[in-house]
């Protein structure tokens, strides 16, 4: 069992004992039995697992599959993926791209994220109002020019999603 979970359980323990002591089920003078007994935060920490990251060949290899499986057959969870990779994206923010939100200005190609006036897009906080850079490696790989040029044409300017 983990120190964490078996402090879980002290606690729990240690507030039915202080319940039972309000109570007068238990004397006045005994001690908490569970006083003594808890794993310290540093012991805790330790033993919790820190997620590991992708190293270069895992994200490689999983763009590569995106790629291959993704990109012509449903070319919108392909890009909504790439975004959040490259572009930092949150995964709601992502899927409420409109074809509107992504503009070019003196040559750089960049997302808007910004919430509307309907309950269909929203921000998770005012901070997350923003303008971001669309990576070269989107670019490279068509996104501006392809894709959002063909969703552009078949929408016909009206504002829709394009993941």
């Amino acid at each position: 069992m983990k120190k964490l979970t078996i402090n879980g359980y002290l606690t729990a323990f240690s507030g039915f004992y202080v319940w039972a002591k309000k109570k007068n089920l238990v004397g006045n003078n005994d001690v908490n039995p569970t006083k003594d007994l808890f794993y310290s935060k540093k012991e805790t920490n330790a033993e919790a697992k820190k997620p590991k990251a992708f190293t270069p060949e895992n994200a490689k290899a999983l763009i590569e599959y995106y790629k291959k499986y993704y990109k012509i057959q449903r070319p919108d969870f392909f890009w909504a993926s790439m975004i959040m990779l490259h572009c930092g994206l949150r995964q709601k923010e992502a899927s409420q791209l409109l074809i509107s939100d992504i503009h070019t200005r003196n040559g750089l190609s960049y997302i808007s994220v910004q919430a509307d006036n309907s309950d269909i897009k929203s921000v998770k906080n005012e901070h997350s109002r923003r303008s971001i850079p669309i990576h070269q490696q989107l670019i490279d790989w068509g996104f501006v020019k392809r894709y959002i040029y063909n969703c552009d044409i078949v929408k016909k300017e009206r504002k829709e999603f394009m993941i």
